[in-house]
């Protein structure tokens, strides 16, 4: 399952904040959408990993971090941990209003311009002949006979399997 971009809701703070890493940045925006409805979530830190593209190690750092600097806390409850966005540092009416007037529209066009980006940025070679390297450069095809000694080395590596 991949993100697309009208359900990650990174908070201006969350980017601006020196002290945080990229990825957890990333990560913020992913517990914060889906943190939406409750003011919490409940996902795993593999669900996290997957979506993020990270290992389960760095889900688990990048938890410790936002923990640290205050603007998550987890609680467990029945079993089950539940992470939870501080509304003191976390403004969420901006985030509740995107969710209430969320409209499919916005998500197509988005995906269309994400699309279109990448066919645009990766077909530099579209109407160039990528030719390999050892065509270009012939002298690399050259077989030419092993010395004594490499036959040597040879056969006393074989004798060893």
């Amino acid at each position: 399952m991949q993100l697309d971009c009208t359900f990650s809701i990174t908070p201006r703070i969350v980017l601006s904040d020196k002290n945080l890493s990229s990825t957890e940045k990333l990560l913020m925006g992913l517990i914060v959408s889906l943190a939406l409805k409750n003011n919490y979530c409940f996902a795993s830190n593999k669900y996290f990993a997957d979506n993020l593209n990270i290992s389960v190690r760095t889900v688990t750092l990048a938890l410790s971090k936002l923990k640290l600097e205050e603007y998550i806390f987890v609680r467990t409850d029945n079993g089950r941990r539940k992470i939870y966005l501080n509304k003191e540092k976390i403004p969420t009416k901006t985030s509740n209003r995107v969710a209430e007037t969320y409209d499919v529209s916005i998500e197509s066009n988005c995906y269309h311009k994400i699309n279109n980006n990448y066919k645009k940025n990766n077909n530099k070679y579209k109407n160039k002949e990528i030719i390999p390297v050892w065509l270009e450069q012939k002298e690399m095809c050259n077989s030419l006979s092993a010395t004594k000694e490499e036959i040597e080395e040879m056969n006393e590596l074989l004798k060893d399997l």
